[in-house]
Parts: structure tokens; sequence; C-alpha cells
């Protein structure tokens, strides 16, 4: 039995309520529960995740002066880094290096600011450059590295993530977010890119809520958010949580009308997957790799026109219960799970070894 020593960037754990958190401990915690007696685990967490996965496993304490003067991480045979942009990746040639690619957003944020775009490009060809091995989370964003970096011959590697929630609350669980009417919901950073925006002027022409959760990145996108409830007379209906708890986002997918995902740059798109394993009936712009995740069972919409977006949602719904999809719904969600996910990357680190 060859053993392996393995070290796994999870420093993206700093930032609780996004993607990359719930990727990063979602990933660490099934790869723990699967992996091999051969394989032995490091993890590289900030210092307020130590013990994140209890207290057997062995940890790595990232420190902010890792940035300029990087540790010795020689004692590892292979080291995943699971951020395409990471400041933290080992200069030489050992260990063995993964590097997993989320997106290549900033190519739709930046646009319009070429000299940030040749940065960010640059980054990422010299973490491609050190990589033995280069994954990635879509074949739509296999795609989009295909067509905008010097691979050095490398194959790329999809690896889907998981996203499939614990259907459960607890049982004396109480929401106590002011939600009572029949709500939408959608879940993400409030930033510009996820395209909230879109679904308020829609909600005119509906009698629903709608229900927007997650970390208030951009105030500048979220006064416009509440700036478009007031013009089109819909504020009283439209409500921005901020971040929410685990137990909190369980209870939003539970009982949510809908699920609505009109992003217009993702990699992957998590929360889609999340709503659909509570069977909900999910809306999706058509853009990057949601067609991808969604599938055959999503709704997608031909336009952000408020009035076609909500002529979607009355067919979508209708469709939704005259053809009782919930089963199909169920079934697209776990296509994609966490244990498949960390299978696939334990088999990859088993290849590199030997």
């Amino acid at each position: 039995m060859i053993m392996s020593n393995i070290l796994i960037d999870l420093e993206r754990l700093k930032y609780p309520n996004t993607g990359l958190h719930t990727f990063c401990s979602k990933l660490g915690s099934t790869l723990l529960k699967r992996k091999s007696d051969a394989q032995d685990l490091t993890f590289y967490v900030p210092a307020k995740d130590e013990y994140i996965f209890g207290h057997n496993p062995k940890y790595f304490i990232q420190k902010t002066w890792h940035k300029l003067l990087k540790p010795n991480f020689k004692q590892f045979d292979i080291c995943h880094t699971t951020n395409q942009v990471s400041r933290y990746i080992p200069s030489s040639n050992k260990p063995k290096l993964i590097l997993t690619i989320h997106d290549l957003n900033f190519l739709i944020e930046k646009k319009d600011q070429a000299d940030k775009i040749k940065m960010e490009i640059s980054k990422i060809q010299n973490n491609i450059t050190r990589a033995q091995v280069v994954t990635t989370i879509s074949e739509y964003v296999k795609r989009d590295i295909e067509n905008n970096f010097d691979l050095k011959g490398k194959t790329i590697k999809v690896i889907y993530n998981g996203g499939a929630l614990d259907l459960s609350l607890p049982a004396n669980f109480e929401n106590a977010r002011d939600v009572k009417r029949p709500f939408l919901f959608t879940i993400g950073t409030v930033l510009p890119k996820k395209n909230f925006h879109v679904l308020v002027p829609m909600m005119r022409y509906n009698d629903f809520d709608l229900v927007i959760a997650g970390n208030f990145s951009c105030k500048k996108y979220v006064s416009l958010i509440l700036e478009l409830a007031q013009k089109w007379g819909v504020a009283d209906r439209v409500k921005l949580l901020g971040p929410v708890s685990e137990e909190e986002k369980i209870w939003l997918y539970k009982n949510c009308s809908a699920f609505f995902f009109p992003s217009l740059a993702e990699g992957f798109g998590l929360p889609v997957i999340e709503a659909m394993s509570f069977s909900k009936p999910v809306f999706l712009s058509k853009h990057t790799s949601l067609p991808e995740i969604g599938g055959e069972v999503a709704y997608y919409l031909d336009s952000f026109d408020p009035q076609e977006m909500a002529h979607t949602l009355d067919t979508g719904l209708n469709d939704f219960e005259n053809s009782n999809l919930h089963d199909e719904i169920f079934k697209q969600a776990n296509k994609f799970t966490w244990e498949k996910a960390a299978d696939e990357y334990l088999k990859v680190y088993n290849e590199l070894i030997h």
C-alpha cells in the first residue's frame, strides 16, 4: 500500500454564505468519509475554521504572511488548490498540484476593464502552468478555459459539484423571518452578475412575494433593487433578507412556490441543485452553465422582459402541477452529489501517486 500525504486548500472557508464556502465545507467533510486508509488528508484552513471537521483530521493553519512567504509544503505528495486564483500555491515542483477552476466570471463582470482581465488571466495561466492536473466544475467552464488559456498539453477533467441538501429541519425550528405569504425565492451573493433586479418589475404581474437571500456585497446594487421595488409599487412584497442560516435556507427552499435564478455568470449554480433537491420548479436564465445543470426539467427565461418572465412563470407552474414533475426534478438534483464529487477527486489523487 502506497501512502500519500495530501494537502487540501480550503482557505476560502473564510467567506461564509458563499458558493466557495459551501464547496470547501461539503467537499472536505465528504473526502474524509470516503478516503482510503492510504490517503492521509491535511486541510489548509483559516484559523477560525480549525476543527471544522472535528479534532481528528489534520489541519495546516493559513496565516496572512503566507501570501508573501509561502510555507514549506514539501512534506506533502499532493496539494489540491480549490480556487483558481489562490495565492498559496507551492512554488516548487513538490508537491504535485491539482488546480480546480470554478469559473471565468471576470470575463463577464470586468468586460470593460481590459487591464484587470489581463491581470486575472495572467494569474490563472501561471497556476495552470504549475499544475499537473486541472479540474473544473462544468463542461461550460471547461470550454471557457480551453478558449482562453494555454493548457500546456493538459486535459481538463470535469468534476461536478454536489448540491442536494438534507431536507429535514429540527422539530422545534421556527422561521423568524417576515415571510408569511406564498413567495418566489432566490439566493446568492447580491451582486449585479446575479441579475436579481430583473425579477422586481415582474412582480407587478403576480401575487407572490419575492424573497432574496444572500450576502450584501454591493450596497449600490442592493439600493437599486429597493429603488425598483418602490418604483413599481411592490416594495411591500420584495424582501431582502441578507445572509441566512443553513436552517433558514432549508426552510425557504422547502416553503417557496418556485425558485428563480436569472444569473448572468455561473460556473455551476449550486442553488439550482439545492432547490431541485426539494423538487421545486426552477426558473433559470439561459446563460453560462445553467442549462447544463438545470437540464430538461428546468424552465428557462427567453428574455428578461417582465411580462414575458411572468408568462413563463404562469405556464411553468401550470406544467409543473399538471405533469407531476416532482420525481424527475428530484432525480436531476441527485445526479450531482458530494459523494460522487469526492470519489472523483480521490481517484485523481490516487492516479497522481501511482
